[in-house]
């Protein structure tokens, strides 16, 4: 069996659930209702039917037409209680689901192993190295005071207690380091919605435009306030990364005083689409609550055994076909 056919038979599989939610979402009303064609007695079946075929489909994709599973472990839960174990893997899954999903990955099935770990398989039309670069970044988003910048290569003499050095994202091949505050001015905590910008004028046309929360608003303002124009940079630093450092212009420094008030703030640089488009998601998304590596990764091989699949699909479609003799015998 080719690999086309292989596919065909899945999509024609998931076509047949969509017809079922389709045709059974159309209808309303209480099942207990004798107004209510007698069809709606198995409104329930087929709810429930439809519910997991989408996850029985993936795993059957990925089985037959090969993909990726891997094993992620959550640092820093040894001296958490088994609650505060549940309740911060429950809230890392929820991120993680939200991330894969509102991207627009396909077929990926999340699942949790106990312990601190968790599961994540993707068929082979899922590119392993997106799955990784979502999943991989915890998303702390935080802005700091610039003291200085430098190219990495001539190193730093000393620094005070309360600044570090942290690395600048790469730009054309090029990278720089930036002395900073260790103490953030603001933080992602304040943030209202993350989107993605094109402009028609720039070299490298894609941004991520940050909008705050009224209170944020008030709080980047206040922040900007103690700087001094047209001399002090700030850092927007996710992942302790330094995204990009402009210097606070005459003009924001003005707004900022006048109106107390500044609602956006951009991430400009040397932004891909899917690079500015993953940076907003995982922004907006929110930040992991812990973070995560990974622990096992293995390839599941491409089958090919035609009555393994005819086997397989013949399990998946059986469902179907007696809710069919059901309704209309």
């Amino acid at each position: 069996m080719s690999r086309y056919k292989l596919l065909t038979g899945l999509l024609i599989s998931a076509l047949l659930v969509g017809l079922i939610g389709v045709s059974f979402n159309g209808r309303s009303g209480d099942s207990e209702s004798p107004d209510i064609p007698p069809i709606s007695r198995y409104w329930q079946d087929a709810q429930n039917w439809t519910k997991n075929a989408h996850k029985q489909l993936t795993l059957k994709a990925t089985r037959y037409l090969g993909g990726v599973q891997t094993v992620f472990v959550a640092d820093g839960l040894e001296d958490k209680s088994v609650k505060e174990k549940s309740a911060i893997m429950e809230e890392t899954i929820d991120i993680i689901k939200s991330r894969l999903y509102q991207y627009g990955l396909p077929g990926v099935v999340i699942r949790s192993l106990g312990e601190g770990k968790f599961e994540i398989k993707f068929p082979g039309t899922v590119e392993p190295k997106e799955v990784n670069r979502l999943i991989g970044s915890t998303g702390a988003l935080e802005f700091r005071k610039v003291i200085k910048s430098f190219d990495p290569d001539t190193g730093v003499a000393s620094l005070d207690p309360s600044e570090e050095v942290l690395s600048g994202k790469e730009r054309e091949g090029q990278r720089r380091s930036y002395i900073v505050k260790k103490a953030p001015l603001l933080t992602g905590n304040v943030l209202e919605d993350v989107r993605v910008k094109k402009s028609q004028r720039s070299r490298n046309p894609f941004y991520v435009i940050l909008q705050f929360t009224g209170g944020g608003a008030k709080e980047f303002a206040r922040a900007i306030n103690n700087l001094e124009p047209d001399e002090d940079r700030v850092a927007i630093v996710v992942d302790d990364v330094v995204q990009s450092a402009p210097v606070i212009s005459q003009g924001i420094w003005d707004t900022a005083k006048r109106s107390n008030s500044i609602e956006t703030a951009t991430i400009s640089g040397d932004f891909s689409k899917g690079e500015a488009k993953r940076l907003a998601l995982i922004l907006r998304v929110g930040p992991l609550p812990v973070e995560i590596k990974i622990i096992e990764s293995n390839v599941i091989k491409e089958k090919q055994d035609e009555e393994i699949f005819r086997k397989g699909l013949s399990r998946l479609t059986w469902p179907f076909l007696r809710l069919t003799w059901r309704l209309v015998r």
